[in-house]
């Protein structure tokens, strides 16, 4: 079963964009690396060449005949050098040839292997992307035993290159809501995923109204607080009404809200700043681990999103990353005191 077929089940098809092979003359190739997409060297034991082929045989020839024989039978004339000089050279080639080739020779097989699923993907019209090609080629370094392999996106961007790949603009895809009257029915929510951190409702309209924000101050926000609290939100009109708050905090317990000004969320919200980033690298390297894996999981599914987030949020309240957020309050200037050195989610 191809990778790209996985592309079905998943959710970053919402994207508008998809890659596909264009035709290219001699002048648009101008920029390209030559010597890194020119072909991969043979293998060079003591000053000596090695084809990968010439290796193979030279290994079947071994396997039959003694090695006095082998280094009389790959004698370059005239010249009194040979190919196979002496057992440890021998035993060099075996290696080589064990091992399937040089590096090398299997990160090119690697991208070879990659660009016929690409090819087969297109051809079924699946919309394929940058990290649809990542998975893939992780994927194939397994298959071809090459350690330490990543798909960085600087190989990614020189494997398009290479392959003449570009990216094109496709038709938006219409989603549509599932409760369309705005409340689940009793049915379906006996079958919804719950868990202690995440709390699942669901509206008629996509879109964020006064009322959410009055259902989830009232249901999440005020049942989380046992102190009084300071609370930082956009500028955003449904969320700066004073009146959805007053209604959920109708006790001792107090909530003391600061609105951002407009254009400035992304400089000093700290979930913007830097913890909506491992969020989604978190997020991202779940997508992966399914697609690169070919895992029967359906990341579309109601329940798997919610495990899915359930399982991020989880993840990042442990006290390691405790740092991690006061390091992104300290960077938007509402805490004096650096953090020092901590761990993110990638390291």
């Amino acid at each position: 079963m191809l990778t790209f077929e996985l592309l079905i089940d998943s959710t970053e098809m919402k994207q508008e964009e998809t890659l596909e092979t264009a035709d290219y003359n001699d002048e648009q190739d101008e920029d390209v690396n030559v010597e890194e997409f020119a072909e991969v060297p043979d293998n060079i034991i003591e000053d000596e060449i090695y084809p990968y082929k010439k290796a193979c045989e030279i290994v079947q020839v071994a396997n039959n005949h003694t090695f006095s024989a082998v280094n009389c039978r790959y004698r370059i004339l005239p010249s009194p050098f040979t190919l196979v000089k002496h057992g440890q050279q021998l035993r060099r080639i075996r290696k080589y040839v064990n091992t399937h080739g040089t590096r090398k020779q299997k990160l090119q097989q690697i991208d070879e292997l990659v660009f016929s699923e690409f090819v087969q993907a297109r051809e079924k019209c699946l919309p394929i992307h940058d990290n649809d090609l990542k998975r893939t080629a992780i994927r194939k370094a397994k298959d071809v035993n090459v350690t330490g392999f990543t798909a960085s996106k600087h190989r990614i961007s020189n494997f398009k290159r290479r392959f003449h790949i570009i990216c094109r603009k496709v038709t938006k895809l219409v989603t549509q809501h599932h409760e369309s009257t705005g409340k689940f029915d009793p049915r379906v929510l006996k079958t919804i995923y719950q868990a202690p951190n995440i709390h699942v409702t669901c509206r008629k309209s996509g879109k964020l109204t006064k009322s959410h924000i009055e259902y989830w101050a009232r249901n999440v926000l005020r049942p989380s607080l046992k102190q009084k609290c300071s609370l930082l939100v956009d500028s955003w009109l449904e969320q700066t009404d004073d009146e959805s708050y007053e209604k959920a905090f109708t006790d001792q317990i107090t909530c003391e809200r600061m609105d951002i000004p407009l254009k400035i969320t992304a400089d000093i919200q700290p979930r913007y700043k830097y913890l909506f980033r491992q969020w989604k690298y978190l997020r991202q390297k779940c997508f992966d681990r399914v697609m690169i894996d070919q895992l029967p999981i359906d990341m579309r599914s109601r329940n798997n999103t919610l495990k899915m987030h359930s399982l991020i949020h989880n993840q990042l309240a442990s006290r390691r990353f405790w740092p991690m957020v006061q390091y992104a309050w300290y960077i938007c200037g509402y805490r004096s005191e650096d953090p020092g050195k901590f761990e993110n989610i990638q390291e």
